[in-house]
């Protein structure tokens, strides 16, 4: 027990000792540099390379995780031709998945496109991509093939559709947005910035 109130007595000599002789103008020296331990204050959760943006009606973007292979198709090929809504460009994903996964089929340094991107140009347009696919390649959620002509390949927006919660909105090329139950597997509408 005397050993132990030894060693606190010393110690607390140490510390006033230390304290007494700071100058109150310059830092005290631990031996750790606060820098290593503190980090900057982030907001949110912040994925590494994201910038944190917005769309036209100021909803958060959904941005696409980069998977291996993932791609997209503008009017003329992968990753060409894309069409243009005022400063943002758009293609449809390769890969299909269901409404909930949407930023999977999204490469990364793009975002799930909302209907708010795609009419910042002004209004919805017509936009027919050279993505391969046939009638396998969109599926209902039992696992019955959509049709997937020439200028029909739907893919899905960020957007939740108002009459239902299990609903999501869909995009077709050919210019129509509807409603879809978020379990069907579509293509993905993914936006980036426009290269100045």
């Amino acid at each position: 027990m005397k050993a132990v109130v030894i060693y606190t007595l010393v110690g607390f000599l140490v510390l006033f000792s230390v304290l007494a002789n700071a100058d109150e103008n310059e830092p005290m020296s631990t031996g750790v540099s606060i820098a290593s331990v503190v980090t900057a204050a982030q907001p949110g959760l912040t994925v590494e390379g994201e910038v944190r943006t917005v769309d036209a009606a100021t909803n958060p973007r959904l941005w696409g995780k980069g998977r291996p292979n993932t791609k997209r198709y503008g009017t003329t090929g992968e990753e060409s031709g894309l069409c243009a809504a005022g400063s943002i460009d758009y293609g449809l994903s390769f890969n299909t998945v269901d409404w909930g996964s949407a930023a999977d089929a999204c490469p990364a340094g793009t975002w799930v496109c909302s209907r708010a991107d795609l009419e910042s140009g002004g209004s919805l347009s017509v936009c027919d991509t050279a993505r391969p696919g046939n009638s396998a390649t969109q599926m209902t959620c039992d696992g019955v093939a959509l049709t997937a002509s020439n200028l029909n390949h739907w893919g899905w927006l960020a957007d939740s559709h108002l009459s239902s919660a299990l609903s999501g909105s869909a995009f077709v090329e050919s210019n129509l947005v509807a409603e879809f139950l978020n379990c069907h597997s579509l293509a993905v509408w993914c936006c980036s910035q426009t290269a100045p």
